[in-house]
C-alpha cells in the first residue's frame, strides 16, 4: 500500500518552498531549548483535513514527547514561567463557542454541540478543527476576532490573532479597548498577506499597543528584525511588559512611566567593519546612520514602511555622520544630537545604528546594531555590530553617549 501523504508546511503566498510537518517538528525538538530553557509557543494555522489533523497530533505527541503541554494540571492552577521551562505550548484554533453557553461570572464557556431541532435554531456547522488538536491548546486558545465584546473575549486563556492591518484599524476605532484587552489577555499580530517578498512590519507599534506576540518573517534581515533583536537580545525570548501594560488593578495612565529624552552621540571610530555583499575594501566609504524609534505623537497609525524606504521615515529622529574610508574608519568624534523627545517609554523605544557604504544611488548596509533605550548607558562605549545578514561580526563602534532622561 502507498504511504499516506503527511501534512506539509507552507508560508502563504510567498516565494518560499514547503517542507513536511514532521521535519519541522523534529527540527524544533532538536533546537528549541539549546539557547534557552524558557517555553516555546508554536502557533498553528491549519488548512488540513480532519484526517491530516490527526496525523499532526500524532506527530507532535511523538516528536515532542516529554516536552509538549498536552493537558492542564490537576489542581487547575495557572503555571508560572518557571513551571513551563523546557515546555512547548500549542496555539491553535478551538471549537466554536455559543453565547448562550457563557457562565454568569464569565469564567468558562462550553462547546456548542446541541442539535436540538425543536429549539428552532439551526444546528451548528461541523467544526473544521479536530477535537484532539483543539485540546492541545491548553493555555493559548485561538479564536477568530470580530470585536472586543464577543463572547470568546471572556474565554480564559484565549488568544486573538490580527493582521497588522486589522490591528491598526482596531487601534484607530477602539484604541482603549485594544489596550485594555492586551493588559489581561494575549494577542498575536502577523504580517499582512500582501507582503509577498516576506518584508516585515514594525513590531514596536504593536508592542506599544500591548500585543505580546508579534510574528515576523525571518527570511529577511530588515528594520523589523533589527528591532526585534533589540527587544529580546539577552532575554531568552521573554521580556516582562512595562508597568501599566500588565494586569494591575490601577488604571494604566497612573502607572505608565513616560519620560523626556535628550540624546547626544559622539562617533569616534569603527574597527573591523564587515563589508556589504559584493563590495571590496577599495572604495568602501562607511558612514554611521543613527535612528531613534519612539512613539509617534498621538500614537500614529500610518502604514508600516519597509526598511528600504526607512531613510525617509521619521526624519526628525535620524542623524548621519560624514563618510570615512576603510574597514577601520575614523569618524573624528562627529556629534549626532537628538533634541528633547517627549513622552517616550524607554522599555519600548530603540536606538538603531547602521553602518552604510556611501555610494551613488542607494547606499548598501554593511553592519548594524539595535539597542533598547533603557539599556543605553552613558559614557564611552563599544557598540558591537552585526553583519548585514544578521550574524554577529567582530566589528565595533567606539562612541561617547550623553543621555538625559527627565
Amino acid at each position: 500500500m502507498p504511504v499516506p501523504a503527511e501534512p506539509r508546511v507552507l508560508h502563504g503566498h510567498t516565494l518560499t518552498k514547503g517542507t513536511t510537518f514532521r521535519e519541522i517538528c523534529y527540527a524544533i525538538r532538536d533546537s528549541a531549548f539549546v539557547a534557552s530553557d524558557l517555553p516555546l509557543v508554536i502557533s498553528l494555522e491549519v488548512h488540513a483535513s480532519l484526517e491530516q489533523q490527526q496525523t499532526m497530533v500524532d506527530i507532535m505527541l511523538e516528536a515532542w514527547k516529554g516536552l509538549l503541554v498536552d493537558a492542564p494540571p490537576d489542581d487547575g492552577k495557572l503555571p508560572s514561567l518557571a513551571d513551563l521551562k523546557k515546555k512547548i505550548l500549542i496555539k491553535s484554533k478551538c471549537i466554536p463557542f455559543s453565547p448562550e453557553d457563557e457562565t454568569p461570572d464569565g469564567e468558562a464557556l462550553t462547546p456548542q454541540n446541541s442539535d436540538d431541532k425543536s429549539s428552532g435554531q439551526q444546528p451548528p456547522k461541523p467544526s473544521k478543527i479536530l477535537d484532539a488538536l483543539a485540546k492541545l491548546a491548553v493555555y493559548t486558545r485561538a479564536y477568530h476576532f470580530s470585536h472586543f465584546d464577543q463572547p470568546e473575549a471572556k474565554v480564559p486563556l484565549h488568544v486573538f490573532s490580527l493582521s497588522e492591518k486589522a490591528a491598526r484599524e482596531a487601534h484607530v476605532s477602539h484604541r482603549d479597548a485594544l489596550f485594555e484587552h492586551n493588559r489581561t489577555s494575549m494577542m498575536r499580530i502577523y504580517p499582512y498577506a500582501f507582503r509577498v517578498t516576506s518584508s516585515n512590519l514594525d513590531p514596536t507599534f504593536y508592542w506599544r499597543r500591548g500585543a505580546q506576540l508579534v510574528a515576523l518573517n525571518w527570511q529577511n534581515l530588515d528594520k523589523g528584525m533589527m528591532l526585534n533583536h533589540g527587544m529580546f537580545v539577552g532575554t531568552h525570548g521573554w521580556r516582562l511588559k512595562p508597568s501599566g501594560y500588565r494586569s494591575e488593578k490601577v488604571p494604566p495612565t497612573d502607572v505608565i512611566e513616560r519620560c523626556n529624552l535628550t540624546l547626544s552621540i559622539e562617533i569616534y571610530a569603527a574597527q573591523d567593519l564587515s563589508l556589504p555583499p559584493g563590495d571590496s575594501v577599495r572604495g568602501f566609504k562607511p558612514y554611521v546612520n543613527c535612528q531613534l524609534h519612539v512613539e509617534e505623537p498621538e500614537g500614529d497609525a500610518t502604514p508600516d514602511q519597509d526598511d528600504a524606504s526607512s531613510d525617509t521615515e521619521k526624519s526628525s529622529y535620524r542623524r548621519c555622520t560624514k563618510s570615512s574610508s576603510g574597514r577601520n574608519a575614523d569618524f573624528k568624534g562627529q556629534k549626532l544630537e537628538f533634541p528633547t523627545v517627549t513622552g517616550i517609554i524607554e522599555e519600548l523605544s530603540f536606538l538603531r545604528v547602521k553602518i552604510k557604504d556611501d555610494e551613488i544611488g542607494r547606499d548598501p548596509l554593511a553592519a548594524w546594531a539595535c539597542i533598547r533605550l533603557d539599556r543605553l548607558r552613558e559614557g564611552y562605549r563599544l557598540i558591537h555590530l552585526h553583519e548585514c545578514a544578521g550574524e554577529k561580526s567582530g566589528g565595533f563602534l567606539l562612541v561617547n553617549i550623553v543621555k538625559q532622561v527627565t
